[in-house]
């Protein structure tokens, strides 16, 4: 008997989603991050490019794959059938990962930052932290850039905000540093300042005319910055790795609004009852994003997601069974007329996310809205597809063209996203952010249809894999990274090695130690072992 069809270039795909993230993680530590423990003494922003053009689609990418898998599932065994599949293959390996692998992540993180490099501890940067006036006056003398950015985006300002350094902030400021020079979020260090309670140094940019009601890439005004709950302070500062102190910040702020305000600050609220009212939010939403933000879950967040998306799917297959919806039809599913509806939708969630080029990074136990909405259009349209010959035999059929097209796409997009201040550009750049990701799905599909239509043992067991390899390889990559930051070998050689280590350790120990176990059975369900031949020693009989 003839069983069901195997979506072969399919299952290769999402086994390349999955596989992107040892090479996504990998990178962190050869480009400028703060919120990465490892830091690789050889930096460059070509591994922040390629970062970044991978996190614009990999994510999406798997879950329109997951979408497309749920409704084979749901056709073939119904809603019941799914249901229990999902439970077995994501719940139970997000528990067990959850008691396992994420306590492994936090003792590779604290091993990363016991033997981080910081490639910028010159004498500059260590006098601007540490207060020395002495030192950082030599340094500036000696032709040293007062408006020098840090590895992590950070202007020497915003530096000696964080360390509370006002002596130190007056002397970049006396040899030319530019009061409103912005990071990458399009803060400047009066926001810096006023979210930190820090009126000394307020006041001597205030003096110096940097402007009141400049605003972030968030539109955020240094007033709302003011106003931030104390658990975004913590969190942020936590992940910064900077000591801040609450009373200290709470009674620096108190001190500094009535200036702020007496030199023409604003806010969304102007009235003391919609301040009172807008504090009282804020601290909600501090608590909020506080607990959607919070990296419990790790990289096992997706399989929340995941699980929530499923969900979803549950409650809307029996709505539309209920009301007899008819399906969509053939036109509205192919790539260009798709494309007209799901880029504008994919980029008005994307206009709510600001942490980097594509989507939020939200690991904490409740779900960050605007993210869960972004990979839901990806899933639901994953959904929608399976069994359509629009996207099953010509979704994708122009790849090469497609790959070609998203080069200046990401080129564009992550250079919008670096560089261009608020405002107008926001929606185009996150356009732009959308566009990419349904272009270089859409390639793939076609590239993949192309190359991997047939079965290859070699890529069934890589694909079989690569779910273990995916759970599993956080702490390794995050641990090796700690181990050859030091090592005075070129950053190519030593991603590349970071790498092929990490892939082929976890390929061996899931053949040998996983694929005919518990563990295996759990992630892919059942395989038998392959029989092996008899030795004539051993014929039957003897």
């Amino acid at each position: 008997m003839i069983g069901p069809p195997r979506y072969h270039h399919l299952d290769a795909l999402r086994a390349t989603a999955m596989l992107l993230g040892i090479v996504m993680h990998g990178l962190l530590s050869f480009f400028a991050n703060p919120y990465w423990p490892a830091q690789d003494l050889q930096q460059h922003e070509v591994y922040e490019f390629a970062n970044q053009a991978i996190h614009g689609f990999r994510m999406p990418l798997f879950f329109l794959i997951s979408g497309y898998f749920t409704t084979m599932l749901w056709r073939r065994k119904g809603l019941g059938a799914l249901l229990l599949h999902r439970v077995k293959r994501i719940l139970l390996p997000l528990v067990v990962g959850g008691i396992i692998i994420i306590p492994l992540v936090w003792v590779a993180d604290s091993l990363g930052k016991s033997s981080q490099v910081r490639p910028d501890r010159t004498t500059f940067w260590s006098a601007l932290q540490e207060g020395n006036i002495a030192e950082l006056t030599h340094e500036l003398e000696q032709g040293a850039n007062p408006d020098q950015i840090d590895r992590a985006g950070q202007s020497a300002l915003m530096v000696a905000v964080w360390y509370n350094q006002s002596a130190c902030a007056e002397i970049l400021l006396e040899y030319g540093a530019a009061p409103d020079q912005t990071d990458e979020g399009g803060h400047t260090a009066l926001h810096g300042a006023a979210f930190l309670g820090r009126t000394e140094i307020a006041k001597l940019l205030l003096a110096k005319g940097a402007q009141v009601n400049i605003r972030s890439r968030e539109g955020k005004t240094p007033l709302d910055s003011l106003r931030e709950s104390w658990t975004t302070v913590e969190y942020i500062s936590g992940m910064l790795n900077v000591t801040v102190n609450r009373d200290e910040v709470l009674a620096g702020r108190e001190q500094l609004e009535p200036i702020l305000i007496a030199k023409g600050a604003t806010a969304k609220g102007s009235t003391a009852e919609l301040n009172e009212l807008k504090s009282e939010l804020n601290e909600l939403k501090g608590f909020y994003m506080f607990l959607t933000m919070f990296p419990l879950t790790a990289h096992l967040w997706f399989l929340y997601y995941l699980l929530m998306l499923v969900a979803v799917f549950a409650l809307a297959t029996l709505s539309l069974k209920a009301l007899r919806m008819p399906p969509l039809p053939s036109w509205f599913l192919q790539s260009p007329v798709a494309l007209l509806a799901l880029v504008p939708l994919t980029a008005c969630a994307q206009y709510f996310m600001t942490q980097s080029f594509g989507p939020d990074t939200a690991m904490g136990i409740l779900p960050w809205p605007p993210k869960l909405l972004y990979y839901a259009i990806f899933f639901g349209y994953g959904a929608v597809c399976f069994g359509r010959p629009e996207f099953e035999d010509r979704a994708g059929r122009w790849w090469p063209f497609l790959l070609v097209a998203a080069v200046p796409l990401g080129a564009y997009g992550i250079h919008l996203f670096q560089e261009v201040p608020v405002g107008g550009w926001r929606f185009i750049y996150s356009l732009c952010a959308a566009l990419f990701a349904w272009v270089m799905i859409l390639a793939f599909i076609g590239l993949f249809r192309r190359f991997f239509s047939r079965e290859n043992k070699g890529v069934r067991f890589v694909s079989d894999a690569s779910y273990w390899m995916y759970l599993a390889h956080l702490p390794l990559v995050m641990m090796l990274q700690a181990l050859i930051s030091r090592w005075n070998l070129h950053s190519s050689l030593k991603l590349t090695l970071l790498c092929l280590t990490t892939f082929a350790f976890l390929l061996l120990t899931y053949r040998y130690l996983v694929r005919y176990t518990i563990i295996g059975t759990m992630l892919n369900g059942r395989k038998s072992r392959p029989s092996s031949v008899p030795s004539p020693l051993h014929g039957s009989g003897s």
